[in-house]
């Protein structure tokens, strides 16, 4: 195939990702975990479309606390939790043993330093959500790729990740919304994908949650965490308010995701260069 454009390079390009020198987790693990109970919907319609079998092996990559590995757990024989950050892997072991849950293998490991054959046998599903921060995306896809009996599974953010109120919520408290964004998504990988002639579909799927705060204190500090917002930026501070909605006892924020489900059945007759 004659390729015009270098995706790999591309990728690496707008790369903006460094291995940090600590856990980047450890002070946000516990606002992660409720940020995803918030969208166990979305969850749910995912892990639908696996059509697991009671025999399937499954490796998940980035596997964080558990969104995806403790539900498929109980869908299938075994789950291999690939999480190299400390504060992730102790949440999901923690749900694992309350829940009692015995056929899930952890690893502490970064994908890039996985060898096949090695830590990790190949298993009947791979999948990776909104775990893509590999460095040469070409190798780890490759190595994805090999790693699958039967089939995979990418989840991303499709196109801009950030919603727009976030963005003028954050352009208003004087803060450079692109700080936190990557220059890429699901397109560069399905046309990396598509260069290694491996040929997926794409389902796009539009989800409205609503994340809950026991009162407008916490609402506030858990989005000055995610953007590292100092406490004097009573803009940012007042704009959250603002959004916030009485529910009861508690505090609803309305959210709306949008994502990119990468999926294809492995072949062994690709060529690639």
């Amino acid at each position: 195939m004659n390729k015009i454009i270098d995706w790999n390079e591309m990728w690496k390009r707008a790369h903006t990702i460094d291995l940090p020198s600590t856990d980047p987790w450890s002070s946000r693990a516990e606002h992660f975990e409720e940020h995803i109970k918030s969208r166990s919907r979305e969850t749910e319609d995912i892990i639908a479309r696996f059509h697991c079998k009671p025999t399937d092996t499954v490796l998940d990559i980035g596997a964080g606390t558990g969104r995806y590995t403790l539900p498929l757990s109980k869908q299938v024989a075994s789950v291999t939790a690939i999480e190299p950050s400390v504060a992730m892997r102790t949440i999901l072991e923690k749900k694992q043993t309350a829940d009692h849950i015995s056929n899930i293998v952890t690893l502490p490991l970064l994908w890039e330093d996985i060898t096949i054959g090695k830590e990790i046998k190949p298993h009947d599903i791979v999948l990776a959500s909104h775990s893509l921060t590999m460095y040469d995306l070409k190798d780890a896809l490759l190595k994805i790729n090999r790693a699958a009996k039967r089939e995979v599974w990418l989840i991303l953010f499709a196109g801009n990740k950030m919603e727009s109120w976030t963005r003028d919520t954050l352009m208003k408290a004087g803060v450079d919304p692109n700080i936190k964004q990557r220059s890429f998504d699901y397109l560069i990988v399905y046309s990396m994908l598509h260069s290694l002639e491996i040929y997926a579909d794409v389902t796009i799927l539009t989800h409205a949650f609503s994340e809950t705060y026991p009162d407008v204190e916490t609402a506030v500090l858990d989005w000055r965490l995610l953007y590292n917002i100092p406490p004097e930026n009573q803009v940012f501070a007042q704009e959250i308010i603002h959004r916030l909605h009485p529910t009861g006892d508690e505090y609803s924020l309305a959210r709306t995701s949008r994502i990119a489900v990468i999926h294809w059945h492995v072949k062994r007759d690709f060529h690639c260069d």
